[in-house]
């Protein structure tokens, strides 16, 4: 039986097996420095996650052509089996009403990492690699900025509908527009299908 899944392994690409590695060492090794490090202290989630209420924010006044719409870091404390666990948020206001709360978890730093380990698993050259990171980080902020300004108002004007909205049309959209940028990385490049 083993040697009959080691036939289908031998089988399979070089190319992909090479990508799979990949991958899966970026994976580790992300998770591992993030959960061990980085997530506890913040250190990347604090900063992105308030530009991302604040860039909201401005977004929203610009777009309504006002400056009703804020943005404050907010901490709650949620009770735990251990005790009080505080957690902080980044709280968008429309005239001193929280209309929507941006955490950690939504600011896309994982989907900024997501679209970074793929670039980096393809060959390419270094430059083509450093100019779709940089360009497509920006454009994946934005996007989610626009993405948290449309909830905003999905939430401010169709509460009803915000549910939907928020874990299925704007999911959509953000991860549409990281498949796109993928495309137009991989447009050009040439991977060989061989086999050992």
């Amino acid at each position: 039986m083993f040697n009959r899944y080691l036939n289908k392994w031998h089988q399979i690409p070089s190319s992909f097996k090479t990508f799979f590695f990949r991958a899966l060492t970026l994976f580790v090794i992300w998770k591992s420095i993030y959960l061990l490090f980085l997530m506890p202290i913040r250190v990347m989630d604090a900063p992105l996650t308030q530009s991302i209420g604040i860039g909201t924010a401005k977004t929203l006044n610009w777009v309504t052509n006002s400056v009703s719409f804020t943005s404050h870091s907010v901490v709650l404390k949620d009770q735990t089996e251990t005790g009080i666990k505080l957690r902080t948020q980044q709280a968008v206001y429309y005239h001193q009403n929280n209309i929507v709360s941006i955490e950690d978890a939504c600011n896309g730093l994982e989907l900024c990492v997501l679209y970074i380990g793929f670039i980096l698993c393809l060959p390419s050259t270094t430059s083509r690699k450093v100019i779709f990171s940089v360009v497509g980080i920006i454009i994946i902020y934005l996007v989610n900025i626009w993405r948290c300004a449309g909830l905003t108002l999905v939430y401010l004007y169709y509460p009803q509908n915000a549910d939907f909205t928020h874990h299925y049309v704007f999911t959509f959209v953000v991860y549409a527009f990281i498949i796109w940028l993928w495309l137009l990385y991989t447009k050009k490049l040439t991977i060989y299908a061989e086999s050992n």
